[in-house]
């Protein structure tokens, strides 16, 4: 196993996370190698104590007989546990079913390993006075304290509006997880083509909508509220989890802790600069933390910390710009272009990371992996980590004020952690070993607490 799951004979998709009695169980969805050739997607399941370490469990849910409403495929939705029962909600697919393909669906088991689908699937169709009936998936169940109910969101199409931006999140109620009752959309707000794979928590005193545009700008974002019914809005800082690659993000909670888990996908040929495709590995865990504003931010996990290695020495190679020593650091400088040096030549897997400053005026400063920059851009307000595709969120980065960056590369993925707020991912394809990079444009730096530190054996396996 590696430090990002994939199984050996698929790729992992959307995933459906659960926590119960000290585990972290990941539910998802795989795709065959070939993808989607007549291969049904699948649920299948795996679990881990500390985050890094994940054990396989039996497949949770095949695809349906022909005729089923689940025949072509069990796609997304959500576990709930009720009275020492526990339950998935899903979403069913059959092309025969036109022009209701997906339908929701629900199974049951008593120990999370042996699951018995419902004869009366599929349990949920569209109200077609409010939902367009060709879209309808996704269902996330939880227990809506303040109504008194179960609340099931549910993936679905608004039947007026732009064509490309009748996206709604439908809701239907039940008191009992058996009797549902579709209402109204509880949110449609015009905007996309569709809000995938939605999740709702509260974190401190708020509430959170997490959920992923099927859009031609594929992202997983959030908005926050005061109640659950909204009005949802946006924070001033940028709202997704991460860019293009790290999609169909859910997140879940021990009671103290949340965090958020999605995958990184793939490019055809496995090459940079191929296009994404759907499903890839399962992207490094990240928590959750609410600030004040109503922003979330999203940290490294110290169990995913503990599996580097001590630092390896290192030594400053010049290539351009004016370096020196700088309080136990370096400072790089070049007002007119480019500053950088390297302090190691670096394999898989590894993380590289440092502390910078950006001087008064400077363009851009960071880390990198050879061509794979993490670029702080001050002017623009925004990190970068470039690769192809590229990955950016805006950040805003005050002058003289020191940005912590991390940059995990495993399993020809690399993701970047900054100043404890963001996360980006891309796919970095290109031949190892690649040197560990320091860099100024326009401007100068200084570099603090650099180290290169191996992910230890442990890690694999």
């Amino acid at each position: 196993m590696s430090l990002h799951y994939r199984p050996h004979d698929g790729y992992l998709g959307d995933v459906i996370p659960f926590y119960w009695q000290g585990e972290w169980h990941l539910f998802y969805l795989k795709a065959a190698p070939e993808r989607f050739q007549g291969v049904p997607i699948t649920w299948e399941h795996i679990s881990s104590r500390d985050l890094v370490h994940w054990l396989e469990w039996p497949t949770a849910l095949p695809a349906g007989a022909p005729g089923e409403p689940d025949a072509d495929g069990a796609w997304t939705g959500s576990v709930v546990e009720r009275e020492g029962a526990f339950h998935i909600f899903y979403t069913g697919y059959s092309k025969r079913r036109d022009p209701m393909p997906q339908t929701i669906c629900h199974a049951t088991s008593s120990d999370l390993a042996h699951w018995r689908k419902d004869a009366a699937n599929p349990i949920l169709l569209p109200d077609e006075r409010w939902y367009s009936p060709g879209d309808w998936r996704d269902p996330f169940v939880y227990w809506n304290e303040g109504e008194g109910c179960y609340w099931m969101l549910i993936c679905s199409r608004a039947l007026s509006g732009l064509y490309n931006q009748r996206g709604a999140l439908a809701l239907a109620t039940s008191p009992d997880l058996e009797r549902w009752q579709v209402q109204p959309p509880l949110w449609q707000p015009d905007l996309f083509y569709s809000a995938e794979c939605p999740d709702m928590f509260r974190l401190g005193s708020r509430y959170y909508l997490v959920y992923s545009t099927y859009s031609p700008r594929f992202a997983t974002s959030y908005r926050f509220a005061e109640s659950p019914r909204g009005p949802w809005l946006s924070p001033s800082s940028d709202n997704r989890l991460d860019d293009r690659l790290f999609y169909a993000a859910k997140t879940v909670s021990n009671g103290e802790r949340r965090f958020a888990f999605g995958w990184v996908a793939t490019l055809t040929g496995d090459r940079d600069g191929g296009e994404p495709q759907w499903a890839g590995h399962l992207g490094l865990p990240r928590e959750v933390v609410a600030q004040e504003d109503g922003s979330l931010a999203f940290r490294c996990p110290p169990e995913v910390l503990a599996l580097a290695g001590e630092p390896e020495p290192q030594s400053l190679h010049l290539y351009a710009g004016d370096w020196s020593s700088h309080n136990g650091g370096y400072r790089g400088e070049r007002r007119d272009g480019l500053a950088y040096a390297a302090i190691a030549d670096v394999g898989e897997p590894v993380v590289f990371e440092a502390e910078v400053t950006l001087a008064p005026g400077t363009a851009c400063a960071g880390i990198g992996l050879s061509e794979h920059l993490l670029r702080l851009e001050a002017r623009s307000g925004r990190a970068v980590l470039d690769s192809w595709p590229r990955a950016e969120l805006r950040l805003d980065l005050p002058y003289g004020k020191p940005v912590r960056c991390r940059l995990f590369a495993a399993d020809g993925i690399i993701e970047a952690f900054v100043d404890d707020r963001l996360v980006l991912s891309v796919r970095a394809h290109a031949e190892w070993p690649l040197e560990a990079i320091l860099f100024a444009e326009e401007g100068a730096a200084t570099f603090r607490d650099v180290s290169v530190r191996r992910l230890g054996a442990e890690a694999m396996s």
